[in-house]
């Protein structure tokens, strides 16, 4: 990759170890040309396998949690037989799968009854800001519920998120805009990473490409190599794709056989569809913009690599923590990690309350080891018939479990605190106040609301990526591409791409309704109010309460008294200079309709004033004008109110070829009057013939 700075780079990676770390930037003293991260697939390779290493001891920890997760049994059957007490119970209690299956609807809940999934909005400089920033969040909410796969991709996200402590999303080019969900196995950070992409100075994202995926890819070799694949080391792994779940050289198998295990079917790591491991590497480079590489995770053959193909690391990757802890990614422990012990302790004083139940009551004998497999007992009447060589014993087992339940409810409730209340608690005591009812919600909608509102702050960033890159002209997804089409009929390109590049959410207030409460209530306090302007307040409340298309339908088109006469007399005298022949210029502020009414008035009137002389200069005139307040409309995303005035400017045209054609009629017909005239030897004082008067121009409609 080395080369002169004005020369261009090889982006093929050579094979050469290096150490595992990316390559200082050796700044030159311009500070324009360094030394690229990677200069070898070989240090990328070194890279992954120290972070795996690093992730081992974390990857054990999952497996159990996993397992525990999956109704793990709190006991080794094996361990129980070896101690002689295959007698006592070992099942699970679903500790642990309860309490997640409660906490991860919080934030799936959260996310489904956003209105909008972005708060993205136009300043109030921009014409119809309100109109177009509705339409936005409408488009970019409507776009990812209904791709297939969004909420299973929300459910995903959120489960790994709670169980496991974070988790990761990306997006491994830049022509999509849908992300992919990355499990903590197939997602590495070097640690001291924080809770944000942006200070992650590399990431690692492992994709299982099934061979169709992988193939769609390269089936264009030309425009594959231009995108950066390397087409004849994907076409090798093709041939030697190995089926998904197989251990290859990068994976470990520890979360492979727990989820395995909880699906019954070990043996499909031997008969599953082929695959292709692929790590893509993202690193950031000194300036900032991030290199990607992609390399078979069992051959460790370079697949792809592209310098500099992001701007920042949040345009490829997003982070979601459980847990602010220590600051760093890793230090984020999820219910799964905090509650795991307790877990089985619980699970096993379960099983001790069932084992003390059935045991409570039972006679205990006592003979020698050799006359235990004799035993027999029989049942007449009221009596019970034991062979001899059996003592019976007067104490009896304790069959009091009040105790194991008292623990259960503690450790429940203990478990519940940790995961954030998410179960309903009974107040104690025989008279249960208001007050004591609201103070108990309100504490438990502390740490529950603390929750959900870290989740929604990240959620937010990958918001912001994600409607960053579905506005993206050079998106290659077809539902991206047909929603830009139908927000450019409503606003200019340059208002798009605003839109796209605000941050989803300034605050994760933006994403609950109080915002729209606070329009309701001023609307309804300034009803009536001469100072406001009645039909926009109107038209807010409707927009807060269902929507701005809801809104247009329903609100008649009366424009502001005010403001209408201020635009009437603003054009009027603009028709002063319009009929001197001087160009009057339309200004963005202009209320446009009113102005065209007010040109139409003006032509209607010269018209059926019957005033046709040399008026075609004056109807071009104002024709220009009223184009020029059309287009600026249309601009403005006002192309359906303007409709009836670029009908009415069409007639005007017809009316003024109409009136040019007639007098070229009477020139005609003047000409040949005086040919006439000349012919029979008249003088020029001669009264001339009388002609036909002339045809009134058609109204215009």
């Amino acid at each position: 990759m080395a080369g002169l700075p004005e020369a261009p780079r090889d982006t093929t990676l050579s094979a050469r170890e290096s150490y595992a770390g990316p390559n200082s930037p050796e700044l030159g003293k311009d500070v324009k040309v360094h030394t690229p991260a990677f200069t070898s697939v070989g240090q990328v390779t070194s890279i992954v396998r120290s972070l795996k290493y690093e992730n081992r001891e974390r990857e054990i920890k999952n497996s159990r949690i996993l397992a525990k997760y999956n109704a793990e049994r709190p006991y080794r059957q094996q361990d129980l037989a070896a101690d002689g007490l295959t007698w006592k119970k070992n099942f699970s209690t679903k500790p642990l799968a309860n309490l997640i299956d409660k906490a991860v609807p919080r934030l799936t809940t959260a996310v489904r009854n956003m209105r909008y999934l972005t708060s993205s909005a136009l300043p109030d400089r921009f014409p119809n800001a309100a109109e177009k920033t509705e339409e936005f969040r409408r488009e970019i909410t409507k776009l990812c519920r209904s791709r297939e796969g969004w909420d299973e991709f929300v459910n995903e996200t959120s489960m790994e998120n709670l169980l496991f402590g974070y988790t990761g999303v990306g997006w491994l080019t830049e022509y999509t805009w849908f992300p992919e969900h990355f499990q903590q196995d197939k997602f590495l950070t070097p640690e001291g990473t924080k809770h944000t992409a942006k200070s992650a100075p590399l990431v690692a994202f492992k994709k299982s490409y099934l061979l169709h995926e992988l193939f769609d890819l390269i089936s264009k070799p030309e425009a594959a190599k231009l995108a950066g694949w390397t087409v004849e080391e994907v076409i090798q792994s093709i041939n030697n794709s190995v089926p998904t779940n197989m251990r290859s050289g990068f994976s470990e198998p520890w979360r492979i056989y727990a989820e395995l295990n909880r699906e019954s079917s070990v043996l499909t790591s031997y008969t599953a569809s082929k695959a292709v491991e692929v790590w893509h590497v993202f690193v950031a480079e000194v300036d900032g913009f991030v290199s990607h590489l992609a390399f078979d995770a069992t051959s460790e053959k370079q697949l792809f690599y592209r310098e500099k193909q992001f701007a920042k690391m949040a345009d490829c990757a997003a982070f979601f923590s459980f847990q602010y802890g220590d600051g760093k990614l890793h230090g984020s422990k999820g219910i799964g990690r905090e509650i795991y012990g307790m877990a089985g302790v619980l699970d096993r004083a379960r099983n001790e309350v069932v084992d003390r139940l059935e045991l409570s009551g039972k006679v205990l004998l006592q003979c020698e080891e050799k006359d235990l497999k004799r035993f027999r007992m029989s049942v007449v009447g009221a009596a019970i018939l034991v062979t001899t060589g059996f003592n019976v014993q007067q104490a009896k087992i304790d069959g009091n479990v009040e105790g194991f339940l008292k623990l259960d409810q503690f450790l429940t409730d203990l478990l519940d605190q940790i995961a954030g209340s998410t179960s309903p608690r009974a107040i104690d005591g025989d008279r249960v106040t208001k007050a004591a009812v609201d103070l108990l919600a309100a504490r438990e909608n502390e740490k529950r609301d603390a929750i959900i509102e870290r989740f929604l702050t990240q959620f937010a960033r990958m918001m912001t990526t994600l409607q960053k890159r579905a506005c993206d002209p050079k998106t290659a997804e077809n539902d991206a591409i047909e929603m830009q089409k139908r927000l450019l009929l409503v606003m200019s390109p340059e208002e798009l791409a605003y839109l796209a590049n605000q941050p989803a959410v300034e605050t994760v207030s933006d994403y609950s309704d109080m915002e729209q409460q606070k329009i309701v209530l001023l609307a309804q306090e300034a009803n009536g109010n001469p100072l406001y302007n009645q039909r926009e307040l109107q038209k807010r409340k409707l927009t807060a309460l269902i929507d701005s298309e809801f809104a247009e339908a329903v609100l008649l088109g009366e424009n502001d008294p005010t403001v209408e006469a201020e635009n009437k007399r603003q054009q009027q005298l603009e028709m002063l200079a319009i009929g001197q022949g001087q160009p009057v210029l339309v200004s963005p502020r202009d209320n446009h309709q009113v102005h065209v009414n007010v040109l139409r008035d003006v032509v209607n009137g010269l018209i059926q004033s019957g005033a046709h002389d040399n008026i075609e200069p004056l109807l071009n005139a104002i024709g220009v004008h009223a184009q020029a307040h059309i287009e600026a409309a249309e601009q403005q995303g006002m192309a359906k109110q303007m409709a009836d005035a670029k009908s009415w400017l069409a007639g005007v045209q017809n009316t003024l070829e109409h009136l040019q054609a007639q007098a070229q009629q009477q020139q005609e017909a003047q000409q040949q009057q005086a040919q006439q005239l000349a012919e029979q030897g008249q003088q020029p004082g001669t009264p001339p013939m009388q002609s036909a008067a002339p045809a009134a121009a058609p109204p215009i409609q």
